[in-house]
């Protein structure tokens, strides 16, 4: 059981940041102003001279040129900042915004070995679980022979040693330079993977592994730092642009609707369909998702692409993806991980030469037909018997299918999304709303939490502009708007403040608002960096301020600029995906 202020600190959000007013800001404010200085003097160095193309498999470089090289008003201005930050600065301290006790009760939650924390699968609930049954979901999911199997020892030190061998072919055949082959080598320690789940409490609790009990666990592998970790982005950069050319391709709730829109149905006879493929990652079989990728590179064939060194590159990724988890490794026998980056792509193409096949072999294809990932939308104009018919033989088309089904006349989820129908003379069309799951608890940050004052404002605006453009009918904007705003006022925002940035929006909508795009072709960017704190932000202030204000050509072709990040938040404290 939970005490009080543990309850207390929870119901604030895994988002949340304490402030304890800790001195750590000023050494990780040192660090930052060096940082910033080095953008300025790699700016100084080559400026003018011709800017070479970034491969996105490089490792960053730590060279810095001589401080020398920067006027001496810009190396006074850092002095200063230097000195603001050692005897002015640590005169500003915000307010505590959590009491000893809530701060007691984090340490004493994040000590305490006999619960997991966790977020949930959907709807950015906190899930708190005994380790126990924890461990005995997990365990549940790894006892599927054809899934899983136990490990005597790990295999990733052998796997790095093949990759290695891969990537030295790519250097030798001219894919890759010298810079990118150290990106991609395996790292000389590499981590081992770990598996974690997400609790899906948004499935119905009779229907939990436990029945009202223990929900079942979505199983992620966390692949950071593997010896596979770069190989699996160098992966998905030639998968990726292969999925956007699908015809099913979905890549978001606006895109979707933006495809959506223009459909009209003539049919009075229609349904609308929803289909969910279920564990989709993990059963796709990895002998037909390799000849599946051969297919597309086939299809789309490119010169400067290494195909066969990518198949084998990604043969190794599925069949050697080796993880630890409470203390013994396991092998993955069977389809991929979430955790890994390809892993999206690779199952959209998956998806993508199934549908192709089925619907070439039945000959129909419905008037509209969509998908994202594992998630399904169909209009069908046939009869109700057919639609079964269809629903049924897709099911039995291929070994890695199982789909379950929603139908509907009047209006269905999809996504985020409630689409439903609207007559339009003769015919109808599709409108739109936003949808929200029973679990969804609104939560988008406390307003007393630890961030800059213009984030608070900036996310509810963001949000509404997204509820804005979900809803086809201003009257579901409205009501979306007060489901959110209610569960805002239970995280201490003014309802005074909540309004006003709504009105704001809509003004600004009304008068056709478009956002604020700046020309900075032939400019530099040079951000200035800091972890965010009241005395952090008094320095970096003033520093760009006194830069700023200097007549030197060094920093005219520049923009400089503040951005901040944000501190440690209750999920960084409290949720590890270590046992």
């Amino acid at each position: 059981m939970l005490t009080e202020t543990q309850s207390q600190i929870l119901s604030k959000g895994l988002k949340f940041i304490p402030n304890t007013n800790s001195r750590s800001w000023s050494r990780t404010l040192s660090k930052d102003l060096r940082d910033f200085k080095r953008r300025l003097l790699l700016h100084t160095f080559f400026r003018g001279k011709p800017k070479s193309v970034q491969s996105s498999f490089s490792l960053k470089s730590t060279w810095c040129p001589p401080t020398e090289i920067l006027e001496p008003q810009i190396q006074d201005a850092f002095k200063e900042a230097e000195y603001l930050r050692i005897q002015v600065a640590p005169q500003f301290r915000a307010r505590h915004n959590t009491s000893v006790a809530e701060m007691t009760a984090i340490k004493t939650l994040r000590a305490n070995t006999s619960i997991i924390i966790n977020k949930a699968d959907k709807g950015n609930n906190i899930v708190l679980q005994s380790k126990k049954d924890y461990i005995w979901e997990v365990s549940r999911q790894l006892s599927i022979p054809n899934h899983y199997e136990k490990l005597s020892e790990p295999i990733y030190p052998s796997t790095a040693l093949k990759i290695n061998r891969i990537v030295c072919q790519l250097k030798t055949a001219g894919y890759i330079t010298e810079r990118e082959m150290q990106y991609l080598r395996p790292p000389a320690n590499p981590k081992p993977r770990r598996l974690y789940t997400l609790p899906k409490i948004h499935k119905p609790p009779e229907q939990w592994s436990v029945p009202f009990c223990i929900p079942p666990g979505r199983p992620i592998i966390s692949d950071i730092d593997s010896e596979s970790y770069h190989i699996a982005e160098y992966i998905d950069h030639f998968l990726k642009p292969i999925t956007f050319i699908q015809p099913s391709y979905i890549k978001d709730s606006f895109h979707f609707l933006d495809k959506i829109k223009q459909v009209k149905i003539d049919n009075r006879d229609f349904f609308l369909v929803t289909c969910d493929v279920e564990s989709m990652y993990t059963n796709i079989n990895n002998t037909d998702g390799l000849k599946t990728v051969e297919f597309f590179f086939n299809r789309h064939p490119d010169a400067k692409r290494p195909d066969k060194h990518i198949l084998d590159l990604l043969n190794i990724s599925l069949n050697n993806n080796d993880f630890l988890f409470n203390g013994s490794f396991w092998l993955q026998k069977s389809g991929t991980a979430m955790g890994k980056i390809f892993a999206p792509s690779y199952a959209n193409l998956f998806m993508a030469k199934i549908e192709e096949d089925f619907f070439s072999i039945i000959g129909y294809r419905p008037p509209f037909y969509s998908r994202f990932l594992d998630d399904i939308f169909f209009i069908w104009t046939e009869s109700y018997n057919k639609l079964l018919s269809f629903i049924d033989l897709f099911n039995t088309f291929h070994r890695s299918i199982k789909l379950t089904h929603r139908i509907s006349q009047t209006e269905i989820d999809f996504l985020d999304i409630c689409i439903y129908t609207q007559p339009f003379g003769d015919s109808f069309n599709l409108g739109s709303r936003v949808h929200f799951k029973p679990t969804n608890t609104h939560r988008l940050l406390h307003k007393h939490s630890f961030h800059p004052k213009h984030t608070f404002a900036g996310i509810i605006k963001g949000q509404l502009t997204r509820y804005f453009r979900l809803c086809s009918d201003i009257t579901d904007f409205h009501k979306a708007t007060s489901i959110l705003f209610r569960e805002l006022r239970n995280m201490k925002y003014s309802i005074r403040f909540l309004y006003d940035i709504k009105a704001k929006l809509l003004k600004d909508l009304k008068n056709g608002y478009q956002p604020v795009t700046k020309n900075y072709q032939g400019l530099t960017l040079l951000p200035l960096v800091y972890t965010h704190h009241e005395s952090s932000h008094y320095v970096c202030r003033s520093l760009i301020d006194i830069l700023k204000n200097l007549n030197t050509e060094a920093l005219e072709d520049c923009i400089l600029f503040k951005a901040c990040r944000r501190n440690r938040n209750l999920a960084d404290m409290l949720i590890r995906n270590k046992i």
